[in-house]
């Protein structure tokens, strides 16, 4: 026995070489190496189906003794699946690990990352395979995304950009089947299914608190995975939103996993953000300050409506609420006019859809006054 294990451990360390080697690959054979490791999560999907049998062609007559060792082979079989899918994985991991480099500076679609992400993707949101299997996958693909932002963050500015956009694009579209399609009605699919979710949304939360300040693209991306917490996240017009109904979420665990997130963007980076960003970040204040699956998140959400409305104020020296700015109000040209950075209304218009929105949640009012004489009383209280 001692000697089997010897030889388990040779075997493993050649195993491990023969990974670190991959890093002197040319592309074209790193690839392959790729495309062979993912093959092995292929088969297993593609044949993981079939492998499950009607009860009714169970044969009975042989009596209980041999079904019983039926049962036990089977599940015996799909334990050692599991494993091998989880060795796959693991391997699939390490070998991005090794190669992460080369995997974010070079060609996506030549460099095996299109690849592998892809691969990821598929095994997350299998529903052939089993709960650990796909929870790892959403580990491995968190967990690769946040090695990319390390290594993404010394980059150039005019290089990180395009790689930080990418990751963050991966995250997102490992979340789309999940949202997108109707799965299973099973109380263990949704629970996997959510647990997925989660691991993501930790995963964004973990890229933003080790290298938000040196984030340049992928905000928006940022506020899509976010916003993935909610049952639908497109903008409400103004005049349609309804203070009375809370706004749906897919899980409560889910909603507190995304609001690290929220809460990193509205207490260090603000000043990061991109002004057509700052739209999408009061919509997400006003999902975050609706919903009713957590009471201290939808109050702490109304400070950040302060905090950014005192951010709006001190980044111009005054803001001019304007009566031209006011005629806007509940209409496109002024969402058109926030979004222009290069005018100088920008800020106060974005002041303004602030306001709108939290008036239109939480019902604030001032008699008596008109909409101009309410703007600049909101302000000096």
């Amino acid at each position: 026995m001692a000697n089997f294990s010897n030889e388990v451990r040779s075997v493993e360390t050649a195993a491990s070489r023969l990974f670190e080697s991959t890093i002197d690959f040319p592309d074209e054979q790193f690839a392959q190496v790729i495309q062979a490791i993912c093959g092995l999560l292929t088969v297993q999907n593609s044949s993981e189906s079939p492998s499950v049998q009607p009860q009714a062609k169970v044969p009975l007559k042989p009596g209980q003794g041999h079904h019983r060792r039926v049962l036990s082979f089977s599940n015996q079989t799909v334990t050692d699946t599991n494993q091998e899918l989880l060795f796959a994985l693991a391997k699939l991991g390490e070998i991005a690990s090794i190669n992460s480099e080369r995997l974010l500076t070079s060609d996506p679609d030549k460099s095996g990352w299109d690849l592998l992400v892809a691969q990821l993707g598929a095994t997350l949101d299998s529903t052939t395979m089993s709960t650990p299997v796909r929870i790892r996958a959403a580990e491995v693909l968190a967990r690769f995304m946040l090695e990319s932002g390390s290594i993404a963050a010394g980059l150039s500015e005019d290089l990180r950009g395009s790689i930080q956009l990418r990751l963050l694009e991966g995250l997102r579209d490992s979340l789309t089947a999940l949202r997108g399609k109707k799965r299973e009605d099973s109380v263990a699919g949704n629970a996997t299914d959510l647990e997925i979710h989660r691991v993501i949304l930790e995963g964004l939360r973990q890229i933003l608190e080790n290298y938000g300040e040196s984030l340049v693209e992928g905000w928006d991306v940022a506020f899509d995975i976010i916003g993935s917490v909610f049952v639908t996240t497109d903008t409400i017009p103004e005049d349609k939103r309804d203070s009375s109904k809370a706004v749906g979420t897919r899980s409560s665990k889910l909603v507190r996993s995304a609001f690290g997130s929220l809460q990193l963007i509205c207490s260090d980076f603000l000043a990061s953000l991109p002004n057509g960003c700052f739209l999408i970040l009061v919509d997400a204040l006003y999902n975050f300050s609706s919903q009713d699956d957590d009471l201290n998140i939808a109050l702490t959400t109304v400070t950040f409506f302060w905090m950014l409305s005192d951010f709006l104020s001190g980044r111009s020296k005054s803001l001019e609420i304007t009566e031209e700015l006011m005629k806007g109000v509940g209409s496109t040209s002024l969402v058109n006019l926030a979004e222009n950075s290069e005018d100088k209304n920008s800020s106060a218009a974005l002041w303004l859809l602030l306001l709108q929105r939290l008036t239109a949640r939480h019902g604030l009012c001032v008699p008596n006054l008109s909409c101009l004489d309410f703007c600049h009383h909101f302000r000096r209280n």
